[in-house]
C-alpha cells in the first residue's frame, strides 16, 4: 500500500510541476499579446474625402483616394500596429503602420477607389495608449488619356494639266511686191522768162481788140467827114 501511494504522489508532483512551467511560459509570453485598441479621434468619424483637407502626401499609393492616418503618443519602440477602417462604400480596409523616429508616432495609408465616408476606425498596437487621427486625404486624379491624333487625310492627286492645243500653223505671208523704182529726176533747168509786157489792165488779146476797134473808128470818122 505504501508503494502505491508514493507512486501516486510522484505523478501529482510531476503534473503540478508541468502546470507551473506552463503558467510561467504564459506569463513570459503575455506582453506579446497585450495589444491595445486605439479608436479614431471622435470628430474624424464620418469624415468625407470630398470635403476633408487634402495634401499631396499619398505614402506611395496610387489609389484615386488615399487616407493618411497618424497614431501619436505611442510607447517608444512599440512595433508597427495594424489599422482597421470601415468605409461607407468600400467596406473594411486594413494597413500596417510605419513607425518614425523612436517609434512613438506611426503613419498609416489606406486607399479607396473613389470618394468615401469613414464609418469607424481603430488601431491595434502594442502600447499602453495612443491617439489616432486622420491627417489628410490625397487625391490621385487619373491622367486623361491623350486623344489620338487624327490621321491626316491623303492629299487628292493633282489633276494632270490638259495638254496645250497645238498652235495652228499660220499661212505664210504673201511676198512683198517690190516697189517700182522711182523715175530719175530730171536735172533742174531754169525756164526762160517771157518778155515782160506792161500791164494795161487787160490781156494782150483784149488790148489788140481795143486797138483794132480804135483804128476802125478813126477810119470811119475820116470817111464821114
Amino acid at each position: 500500500m505504501k508503494v502505491t501511494t508514493f507512486k501516486a504522489v510522484s505523478r501529482l508532483q510531476k503534473l503540478a510541476l508541468l502546470g507551473l512551467l506552463f503558467a510561467v511560459l504564459m506569463l513570459m509570453s503575455a506582453p506579446a499579446f497585450a495589444l491595445t485598441q486605439v479608436n479614431l479621434h471622435g470628430p474624424h468619424v464620418g469624415a468625407d474625402s470630398s470635403t476633408f483637407s487634402t495634401e499631396s502626401d499619398d505614402g506611395g499609393l496610387t489609389d484615386p483616394v488615399v487616407w493618411h492616418f497618424v497614431l501619436n503618443q505611442v510607447d517608444p519602440g512599440a512595433p508597427a500596429g495594424t489599422i482597421y477602417v470601415t468605409f461607407q462604400s468600400a467596406g473594411l480596409k486594413t494597413a500596417t503602420g510605419n513607425p518614425v523616429g523612436n517609434g512613438s508616432v506611426q503613419h498609416y495609408y489606406v486607399g479607396t477607389s473613389a470618394h468615401d465616408i469613414i464609418v469607424g476606425a481603430y488601431v491595434m498596437v502594442d502600447s499602453e495608449g495612443g491617439m489616432l487621427v486622420l491627417s489628410h486625404v490625397a487625391l490621385n486624379e487619373p491622367e486623361e488619356p491623350e486623344e489620338p491624333e487624327e490621321p491626316e487625310e491623303p492629299e487628292e492627286p493633282e489633276e494632270p494639266e490638259e495638254p496645250e492645243e497645238p498652235l495652228t500653223p499660220q499661212e505664210p505671208a504673201a511676198p512683198l511686191t517690190p516697189e517700182e523704182p522711182e523715175e530719175p529726176s530730171l536735172p533742174f533747168t531754169e525756164e526762160e522768162e517771157e518778155p515782160f509786157l506792161p500791164f494795161t489792165g487787160g490781156s494782150p488779146i483784149v488790148l489788140l481788140g481795143a486797138a483794132a476797134a480804135a483804128t476802125a473808128g478813126a477810119a470811119l470818122r475820116k470817111i464821114g467827114k
